[in-house]
């Protein structure tokens, strides 16, 4: 039993490598400033993951229940149009920086390059050489996980019922396999960012590309899982 449970942790871990979650968090990932921010990102997508799975395993093992079919296809209707709106969203923030490439220093001494925005031309001539990093707040990972985790958690949950007699076996499966899955994000938010950074430090042809590639796989996979609930799953259908 104790195998079975922390086999989760590995799942966990493979789970984070899904379609639509290495969409997500390459999106996410592509205005990090450095490897730990990403992991931050990487790290709060896993925690709204888990939170979502303990929430609605501790009410569907406690009845002794399923996630609805149709309850499942909704939200994974919901992941879709976010995919969506992370691909344009991640475009229209690229588009409105208009970066471009430079060197400057810290105060530390350490000299780098880096992406540059001139924003507004009316700017102060003072501040038009200001830095620019496009954030991804935690806050914005953690909801997306959110909504990731209560996506996924109907195949998940059948499993934890199935296999799992006992409630807090069950619910350790669960926890054990969200704890996976935020390890495996943060270490693919680290994959991620380090090729990143050193496209940005070499040609910013590279990092648009980049930019645009990852903004298209996301539009791509998000219209992708609105048409398989719309179109193949009947999510609408009376």
């Amino acid at each position: 039993m104790g195998g079975a449970i922390l086999l989760g942790l590995f799942l966990g871990m493979r789970h984070a490598l899904d379609a639509d979650h290495l969409a997500a968090v390459a999106s996410l990932s592509s205005g990090s400033k450095n490897i730990k921010e990403a992991v931050k990102l990487g790290l709060a997508w896993g925690f709204g993951h888990t939170v979502t799975l303990c929430v609605v395993g501790i009410v569907v093992l406690g009845i002794e229940g399923a996630v609805p079919d149709k309850v499942a296809l909704l939200l994974e209707f919901c992941v879709g149009l976010m995919l969506i709106w992370l691909g344009i969203d991640l475009l229209v923030r690229f588009k409105k920086a208009k970066i471009h490439f430079h060197t400057h220093q810290h105060a530390d001494g350490t000299v780098h390059f880096h992406a540059h925005s001139h924003v507004s031309n009316s700017a102060k001539k003072s501040s038009i050489h200001e830095h620019f990093h496009m954030r991804r707040a935690p806050s914005r990972a953690f909801f997306i996980g959110l909504m990731h985790g209560m996506a996924g958690s109907a195949a998940l949950l059948v499993v934890a019922v199935d296999n799992f007699a006992n409630f807090w076996s069950g619910l350790g499966y669960i926890f054990l396999f969200g704890c996976g899955a935020m390890i495996g994000m943060a270490l693919l938010s680290v994959a991620i960012a380090i090729p990143l950074q050193k496209a940005i430090s070499r040609v910013s042809w590279a990092y648009k590309t980049v930019i645009c590639s990852m903004a298209a796989i996301s539009i791509a996979l998000g219209i992708w899982v609105v048409y398989d609930t719309i179109v193949i799953n009947h999510i609408f259908s009376i």
